[in-house]
């Protein structure tokens, strides 16, 4: 149960709260309905918060997909963060002001019948293992600077659909960390190494999914240029397909700039909540 709530407070407010866990999950409620409800077990309540957060149905979108797709449809892209300061700054765009008053719940409804006619248009989708992303790096990686645990935040540079269903956004939020980070030793002709793990990617539904470097990824990266795939610049991939990708330069220190593009896949076969774009009214979820 600590798990749950720590997910959904990171989610809406980009930290874990303090106090007791019964406040916690009192203030959660509050957040998302403008009221508490103290008739049932804490279990039930933590439970009932995360489906409405993170769980869509046929009826309804859950609260991470509906913010996304609010989001998409005003911009083509998401944004990154917490998803009550998301609401806040879509809010100032659309209205001039933000409802920071207002329940969750009131003010998603209010962006839905101004932008999407009334409601989120959700579909799940199954998608296999493999299916290809494009990242860009948000921060500099290199062997002289980076060390070992160092966090490399991502965002989606193009978005991804299955099915006619947008199930990764344009913005969405990525993670790699560096494994291994060893510094060119210059007067002895040593090479500069690099090791990163690709941690996950944030779907629309607001679910964390874990990546892999797949073959295809591989060769999608060696024909982009000023990525970690460019021959011509001495950089070299190696290691298996996985998790953790090495690489090095002959004789001096690698490095991955910031903006620099790559592919990644999921590494699971999933079903992911996605939405129709322009709020579309159909799609074949079992083509």
């Amino acid at each position: 149960m600590p798990d749950k709530i720590t997910q959904i407070e990171v989610a809406l407010y980009g930290s874990i709260a303090s106090g007791s866990l019964t406040d916690r999950v009192s203030n959660l409620e509050y957040t998302i309905w403008g009221q508490r409800d103290y008739s049932d077990s804490l279990d039930d309540r933590v439970n009932r918060i995360y489906d409405a957060v993170f769980e869509s149905t046929d009826k309804r979108a859950g609260i991470a997909l509906d913010m996304n797709a609010l989001e998409y449809s005003y911009s083509n892209e998401v944004s990154s963060g917490p998803i009550l300061d998301r609401i806040s700054k879509l809010e100032k765009k659309v209205y001039g002001t933000s409802y920071d008053s207002y329940s969750l719940t009131d003010r998603l409804d209010r962006l839905n019948k101004t932008l999407l006619s009334g409601n989120v248009k959700q579909v799940n989708v199954s998608v296999d293992a493999g299916k290809l992303i494009r990242f860009r790096i948000l921060k500099t990686i290199s062997s002289k600077d980076s060390v070992a645990g160092d966090i490399i935040p991502l965002a989606v540079d193009e978005t991804v659909t299955e099915k006619g269903a947008i199930i990764i956004p344009k913005g969405s939020y990525g993670e790699l960390r560096v494994v291994e980070a060893e510094r060119a030793k210059h007067y002895l002709g040593g090479d500069g190494k690099l090791k990163v793990e690709f941690r996950f990617v944030t779907c629309a539904d607001g679910i964390n999914r874990p990546l892999v470097i797949s073959k295809e990824a591989i060769e999608k990266n060696k024909s982009l240029p000023l990525t970690v795939g460019v021959s011509a610049a001495g950089l070299v991939i190696l290691g298996p397909v996985g998790l953790i990708t090495g690489f090095f330069v002959p004789g001096r220190d690698v490095e991955i700039p910031k903006n620099t593009l790559f592919y990644a896949s999921l590494k699971d076969d999933s079903h992911i909540w996605g939405f129709l774009p322009n709020n579309g009214n159909n799609v074949n979820a079992n083509q």
